[in-house]
């Protein structure tokens, strides 16, 4: 693709803008998701709540098809707030998409949800979630071991490589 080529190559605005053009072809003409992260991580690479704004839809358009990255960037979106028009954290929100990628096998969305249930003070479903999860990484490694590595994040603030700052 592309777009990845020339948004890897270099950070020159040039690249930048041609990788933008040939992520955004991609979504138009194919409606390809890969596609969609991919801009939705550009556009918040260039910064500003305009930007910001326009990789929202991108994970919104994305989460349709119940991708599982674009549903949990945007649970933590609405957990966090203050990206783009969010500007107020919507715990409900944010759990509606940590579910949906759950269901999808979302590790680090089981983690989330663990978290959450945890703060409002449910230890059964603080339970449940980690316990589920475990189990979930512990089938996709012996699956799937090259898996692995998608399920875990070092960062809140960045999940796969997209930053939510």
């Amino acid at each position: 693709m592309v777009g990845a080529i020339l948004s890897d190559a270099t950070n020159s605005n040039a690249n930048l803008e041609e990788a933008i053009f040939w992520f955004q072809k991609a979504v138009d003409d194919e409606q390809d998701v890969e596609a969609m992260l991919a801009l939705a991580k550009l556009y918040l690479t260039k910064g500003g709540a305009d930007n910001a704004t326009k990789a929202i839809q991108l994970f919104e358009q994305a989460s349709d098809a119940e991708h599982v990255l674009a549903l949990t960037v945007l649970g933590e979106i609405y957990k966090v707030g203050h990206v783009g028009g969010i500007e107020q954290p919507d715990i409900q929100i944010a759990r509606t998409y940590f579910e949906r990628a759950a269901k999808k096998g979302g590790v680090y969305a089981m983690l989330c949800l663990s978290t959450l249930s945890w703060n409002q003070w449910s230890i059964h479903y603080w339970l449940y979630w980690r316990v589920i999860a475990i189990w979930t990484a512990f089938q996709i490694a012996i699956t799937d071991p090259e898996d692995i590595r998608l399920l875990f994040v070092a960062d809140s603030r960045e999940i796969n490589g997209i930053k939510l700052d």
